[in-house]
């Protein structure tokens, strides 16, 4: 019997000790993977500080745009309505040439007119 245990427990130690190694070598390759992971966290994070400024630099520049287009739409309204008025301004003023143009067409074709110009007296304008 006591061989029988003896050589049961050479087995158990033998198939402990190549478990044993088993484990060490899955620790090991766990540690680097542990070691891994923490500088690939390390990088993410520093690329997430970088991120973050940019994003923040996108955000002011995006405001200042928006800013600048706010202004550029407010000019743009601004010259609209003066060239609307600038339009209205001449738009009665040609009215005006073309009704006094009208009126001295009248003139001229009136009896009176004519009459001058039968008797060749010459009217300047």
């Amino acid at each position: 019997e006591k061989s029988e245990l003896f050589s049961t427990s050479k087995e158990e130690i033998s198939c402990l000790t190549a478990l044993k190694e088993q484990l060490c070598c899955e620790k090991n390759a766990l540690n680097k993977v542990v070691l891994e992971l923490r500088d690939t966290t390390a990088t993410l994070a520093t690329e997430n500080v970088t991120l973050r400024k940019e994003n923040e630099e996108l955000k002011l520049c995006l405001h200042e745009n928006e800013q600048v287009h706010h202004r550029r739409v407010s000019d743009m309204e601004v010259q609209l309505t003066q060239s609307k008025r600038r339009e209205a301004h001449l738009s009665s003023f040609v009215e005006n040439i073309g009704a006094s143009y009208k009126e001295l067409e009248r003139d001229f074709d009136s009896p009176q007119c004519l009459a001058l110009d039968q008797n060749n007296i010459g009217v300047s304008i």
